[in-house]
């Protein structure tokens, strides 16, 4: 509910408009309701998909090489510079300790970096302590931006965290945001947010 899947097909929709060919990977939702869920936005993903502008894939996750391999064959096929990941945090199932899901992790990383595309790995937080629900894939990410709710007494409202961005100067401050209809996810650099994050 915080707005990762939306997050993910911004990045993407936004590549598209300008040109770049995109990827979705989803180990959760199934493809046909991201379909209808992105109509919401204008996003109309089945045209992108035929116009070969857009792939949607939900793999079933058996064994992680064949997930790379279906990874690597989908974004050379089609020449795509962006990619989402939804989500590390159902990899994370797979795999029985924090070294060999780092490990993956880090395979998944130099593929992406090999075939030059951009990449966005979505990952749920299950605590306050922990940016990741695995606690590892901020430390192989290069940058890590946080979505959540930001409160004070009983008013809330959605907020993003810029905690991690390799080689850049960027805000280090919390900065509201809106989902709305016809747009995606809308941030407010200029307005402050209630309370704490």
């Amino acid at each position: 509910g915080a707005g990762k899947r939306i997050f993910g097909m911004n990045f993407l929709m936004a590549g598209v408009s300008n040109g770049e060919k995109a990827c979705y990977f989803s180990l959760e939702e199934p493809t046909e309701e991201t379909r209808k869920q992105m109509t919401a936005f204008g996003w109309n993903l089945e045209s992108l998909e035929s116009e070969g502008k857009l792939a949607l894939k939900q793999p079933e996750l058996y064994e992680f090489d064949e997930l790379l391999t279906l990874i690597e064959e989908t974004v050379k096929g089609m020449q795509a510079k962006r990619l989402v990941f939804d989500s590390i945090s159902v990899l994370g199932l797979y795999f029985q300790d924090d070294f060999k899901l780092r490990r993956a992790l880090i395979g998944f990383e130099r593929m992406v970096k090999r075939l030059g595309c951009t990449a966005i790995v979505l990952s749920e937080s299950c605590a306050k302590i922990e940016q990741s629900s695995c606690g590892v894939e901020e430390f192989v990410a290069d940058g890590v931006i946080e979505l959540g709710l930001s409160g004070k007494e009983s008013v809330f409202q959605r907020a993003l965290f810029v905690s991690k961005m390799r080689s850049t100067n960027h805000s280090l401050r919390v900065h509201p945001f809106q989902i709305e209809a016809g747009k995606g996810i809308v941030v407010y650099p200029g307005e402050k947010v209630l309370g704490s994050f």
